[in-house]
């Protein structure tokens, strides 16, 4: 195996666990999330920010709802890291990438930041790829009081 595939999560739910571990250990919250394998050391890779995440299928697709919040909070948390990217790739793409990684397939590629041999491609995106916007997230880590606004209309 080339040695980039240890800085890779192949998969939905590898991709998910890494970005769950992300958020719960930098917001110091000591639980892990559930998970059905052992989960690796916090200094190991699972401890590394995502720098892109590869998506066969439109960002938009509901199987993919949880990634861009996820993906904005944990970057959120590495303020000094580059924002997490998320590409939308053509549903071909995934025979190719699956072929490539010798898998039946491969749903979702996501990279480690730091990744052996991915420089090039992670700055590629980094220029290209706008980082996840979450407003409400923007507005929560400002710390600013907003006083409630309410609209009435009387008839």
């Amino acid at each position: 195996m080339p040695e980039v595939s240890k800085f890779l999560t192949v998969g939905l739910n590898s991709t998910t666990r890494h970005l769950e571990t992300l958020m719960a250990s930098a917001t110091g919250n000591k639980q892990k999330p559930p998970s059905t394998v052992e989960d690796p050391p916090a200094d190991g890779p699972d401890a590394q920010h995502m720098a892109v995440i590869f998506l066969p299928k439109s960002r938009n697709d509901l199987v993919y709802a949880h990634l861009p919040l996820m993906s904005r909070t944990a970057s959120t948390l590495r303020p000094e890291l580059a924002a997490t990217r998320l590409v939308s790739l053509s549903p071909a793409a995934e025979v190719k990438i699956a072929a490539a990684l010798g898998l039946p397939r491969a749903g979702v590629v996501g990279i480690l930041e730091g990744a052996s041999g991915s420089e090039s491609l992670v700055d590629y995106v980094r220029q290209h790829v706008r980082p996840v916007e979450v407003p409400w997230i923007e507005e929560a880590t400002k710390g600013e009081y907003l006083p409630l606004q309410t609209q009435t209309e009387t008839s």
